[in-house]
């Protein structure tokens, strides 16, 4: 049996935001920030598999209190109640209109609009059904690209559930090649093409980053979508940015907006400039692009 998730909660000052942010971050396996409306106080929060070392916790929130000047905040530690969360996303999952697309769960039975490009999937094991706003960042993102490019070579990285990969062949027509280092979500991506009636124009491979034989073969791209964590785009900048054709464009997504500096940082160093962003709440989406 999995060991249930903990959340770490604690209300700070705006100026501490940062410090408690980062005493927090080593606990979790994620972590948010919220300004609560009306105050000056944030909201912070950090998840972890299994209940916290709560001395070494305690240590670190007293140390950042030190640092901060302030009076240690108070704490809430606890297990989440079980929940079945698949079936809650399932029940909640209602259709979305997102730029060119609608997004809609295989239970809907209304109607479709005439002009949308339709993506069928449910939510499931692998990430991305469209609720999300790193998701929906990128298929307004995608919806912005179509007005002013035609890709011919299309890599989704991170792919899992195959949405972007999906909406990519629906607004171009042409091949994409998705891949995720997920076997569930291999497995998920390639039932939703088919789902979808894209699957002869998207192949989906399991690879670690873009180690895949598959990926290599098939590069340069003239569009990467990859949205994943700030830490993975970081570390994968130099193989990402050498995948990416002369001109070509990058979409990054699934940070949160105090990583992007870091994460922008990382791909001007490969010669990579900044075309656009987009922000929804506290995850941007961000456009490179490689110049000729």
């Amino acid at each position: 049996m999995n060991d249930p998730i903990w959340k770490i909660e604690l209300v700070v000052p705006k100026p501490t935001v940062e410090i408690f942010a980062s005493a927090i971050e080593p606990f979790g396996l994620a972590s948010s920030r919220f300004e609560i409306e009306g105050s000056e106080n944030w909201r912070l929060e950090a998840y972890c598999a299994g209940m916290p070392e709560k001395p070494a916790l305690s240590a670190a929130l007293a140390l950042a209190a030190s640092v901060a000047g302030i009076t240690e905040p108070n704490v809430i530690c606890a297990p989440l109640p079980e929940t079945d969360w698949l079936m809650e996303n399932l029940n909640s999952f209602a259709p979305l209109s997102i730029g060119r697309f609608f997004v809609y769960p295989t239970h809907y039975e209304g109607p479709i609009p005439c002009h949308a490009k339709a993506i069928r999937l449910d939510a499931a094991t692998a990430f991305g059904s469209g609720d999300h706003e790193t998701t929906a960042g990128c298929l307004l993102t995608l919806t912005a690209l179509a007005q002013r490019m035609r890709p011919v070579n299309v890599l989704d990285l991170g792919c899992g559930s195959g949405i972007l990969g999906i909406a990519a062949v629906k607004l171009w027509g042409r091949p994409v090649l998705a891949a995720d280092i997920d076997p569930e979500s291999v497995r998920v991506a390639r039932q939703n093409a088919s789902a979808n009636g894209v699957r002869s124009r998207m192949t989906v491979v399991r690879s670690d980053g873009v180690a895949a034989g598959r990926i290599r073969r098939s590069g340069p791209f003239d569009l990467i979508l990859a949205n994943i964590l700030a830490g993975p785009l970081i570390k994968l900048a130099p193989t990402i940015a050498a995948q990416l054709g002369r001109p070509g464009h990058l979409v990054l997504s699934g940070l949160l907006h105090h990583q992007r500096p870091g994460v922008i940082a990382a791909y001007r160093r490969q010669g990579l400039v900044m075309s656009e962003v987009r922000r929804f709440g506290d995850w941007p989406t961000m456009v490179l692009k490689k110049p000729v």
